[in-house]
């Protein structure tokens, strides 16, 4: 990639990226990579905004790149910032309820860098 396009990302972000999730079974999972469900994404690496929508009625577990896990309670949206996302895992909460189609969306995108962003480079 060239100077000028790295900094023109650097300075503009990404287009966001968005996913419907299918249903989850109750007390399962479902994982996926952001390079690999939005391909065109690949040339903005790494996401670093990831926003979960949960219009469900059941509460989610989202566990990125494996290991720090944030809870989305139900109907409610948690944005989460500066943090590189390589791998994205969703978990239905709830022993007896399953998620409802496209009642859980996640996006992701590239942000651009702010004064503050600058500042600690």
């Amino acid at each position: 990639m060239s100077n000028q396009r790295q900094r023109t990302i650097v300075r503009q972000g990404s287009p966001r990226y968005q996913y419907a999730l299918p249903a989850i079974a109750a007390a399962a999972s479902m994982t996926f990579a952001p390079d690999i469900q939005w391909p065109a994404s690949v040339k903005y690496s790494p996401l670093d905004l990831t926003e979960i929508s949960n219009l469900d009625a059941v509460d989610v577990n989202v566990i990125l790149n494996g290991k720090s896990i944030y809870v989305v309670p139900a109907y409610t949206t948690r944005v989460i910032d500066d943090y590189s996302v390589r791998q994205i895992r969703i978990e239905n909460r709830s022993a007896t309820t399953a998620s409802i189609i496209n009642m859980i969306t996640v996006s992701c995108e590239r942000q651009p860098m702010t004064a503050d962003m600058a500042s600690r480079v």
